[in-house]
């Protein structure tokens, strides 16, 4: 699986019309900048034990990822947030974290290229 579905930032931009371009543009700078803090918060959540923390955290980031069509790491999040809500911050959250810190790296760079960065 590709790390982002460009086709979802294709309907976006078709939806928006003549902005649309600048639309797309903006919304993935955005999620660029948003999501180093929204995995922040899921670390930081995650070392203190905070479930409610790590679930909205995880919710969050859940449908920023989709918003942009990081489908792989959208699931990731879907799966860390079940996680939480059924019990709590098991060992398994460990491992989904560090693979969604790893799985954004890969959505940054096809991102960037995207933007022509």
């Amino acid at each position: 699986m590709e790390p982002v579905d460009f086709s979802v930032l294709d309907e976006f931009k078709e939806l928006m019309g003549d902005e649309g371009e600048e639309e797309v543009k903006e919304l993935v700078t955005l999620y660029l900048e948003d999501a180093p803090n929204q995995l922040a918060i899921l670390k930081d959540s995650l070392v203190d034990g905070d479930v409610e923390s790590f679930k909205r955290a995880a919710h969050s980031f859940k449908s920023s990822c989709g918003n942009i069509g990081a489908m792989g790491l959208q699931a990731l999040c879907l799966d860390m947030e079940q996680k939480a809500i059924a019990g709590g911050l098991g060992t398994d959250c460990e491992p989904m974290l560090s693979q969604a810190i790893s799985g954004f790296e890969d959505v940054k760079t096809a991102l960037n290229g995207y933007l022509g960065a």
